[in-house]
């Protein structure tokens, strides 16, 4: 965003500072930012990895309705610790989770120096003790 709109700079540099944004300030960022473009897709991955998440989904609610141009993707591998008419959810099947996670898995023993060393018969033992734990998570 900040390089579609240079006048957004100043403001995230005037936000850039040791700890964190307030909820508040990250709120009204994504506002300011947003109105420079006509559609923005926010993706948060991996919300279960957070002991935040209804704090997170309670502010992106608040985003989609405050910004109307605003479309929010979240994954996560639970369901939302909180409920609204706002969040519409699709399941993704196990086995669907777990062909994600052994291509994953493969793409790095076949593009990381250190896996591609390993021996065939140790990168097939290393993917296949990873995907037959994975169980959808």
């Amino acid at each position: 965003m900040v390089r579609a709109h240079p006048p957004l700079a100043d403001r995230v540099r005037k936000l850039q500072r040791p700890g964190t944004l307030a909820i508040s300030e990250l709120e009204a960022l994504l506002a300011s930012a947003s109105e420079a473009f006509e559609q923005v897709y926010l993706f948060v991955d991996a919300l279960n990895e957070t002991t935040d998440q209804s704090d997170i989904i309670s502010t992106l609610v608040d985003v989609c309705y405050s910004c109307r141009h605003v479309r929010v993707l979240v994954t996560c591998t639970t369901d939302p610790s909180e409920k609204s008419s706002a969040v519409r959810q699709r399941r993704m099947g196990t086995d669907a989770v777990d062909r994600d996670i052994e291509r994953y898995v493969d793409h790095r023993l076949a593009t990381e120096k250190s896996f591609r060393l390993l021996s065939p018969a140790m990168q097939i033992e290393i993917l296949t003790a990873v995907t037959a734990g994975a169980n959808g998570t």
